[in-house]
């Protein structure tokens, strides 16, 4: 609780890795346009002014228009999962990652394990290949997978995504004046 009341709202702290990933998945197009609803529905966190459920929509110039939900009281777990549908009515789903990677099935019904309850067990394999990856960036064997302008407009956007929900209407994304930021 502390932590969120000192600043981890649902557009920064959650959204972004959203953001990033279906950035990724664009070869380069970036929104136009961002709306977003917020609400909170921890007592502490709604007097303090701290949304901790949301959802956004990022309107593309080609059309394409994304939606994502963005809550930090899944109670049964870390939930997080995606859909794509493209242009030739193609779909890719991301599921949630369950405890044990088995699905039983009799009269009573499909039965799973629970999912990873926090994002250290839910990303541990991926946080480890960060790791490596970055240890081969400092060693000169690999050059980094995101950039600075990456990060810049995954940041961007969230923030798009929190001056939407605060004043209740859509904020229009000029892409073009965003200057590359200098490598380090």
């Amino acid at each position: 609780m502390e932590f969120l009341l000192a600043g981890g709202d649902v557009f920064h702290d959650l959204a972004t890795h959203d953001i990033d990933f279906i950035l990724s998945l664009l070869g380069g197009e970036l929104p136009s346009e961002v709306y977003a609803r917020g609400a909170s529905m921890e007592p502490m966190l709604k007097k303090a002014g701290v949304m901790d459920t949301a959802t956004v929509v990022l309107g593309f110039p080609s059309g394409l228009n994304v939606s994502m939900e963005l809550s930090r009281n899944a109670s049964y777990g870390y939930d997080q999962r995606l859909e794509v549908f493209g242009s030739n009515g193609n779909m890719c789903a991301v599921e949630n990652s369950h405890k044990v990677p088995m699905v039983a099935g009799n009269s009573a019904g499909i039965h799973r394990s629970g999912l990873s309850y926090s994002f250290p067990d839910r990303f541990r394999e991926a946080y480890e290949s960060e790791l490596d990856l970055f240890a081969d960036i400092i060693e000169g064997k690999a050059t980094p997978k995101v950039t600075s302008h990456d990060a810049v407009m995954a940041s961007r956007i969230a923030e798009a995504a929190l001056q939407s929900a605060l004043k209740g209407i859509p904020i229009k994304l000029d892409t073009a004046k965003v200057p590359e930021v200098a490598a380090a």
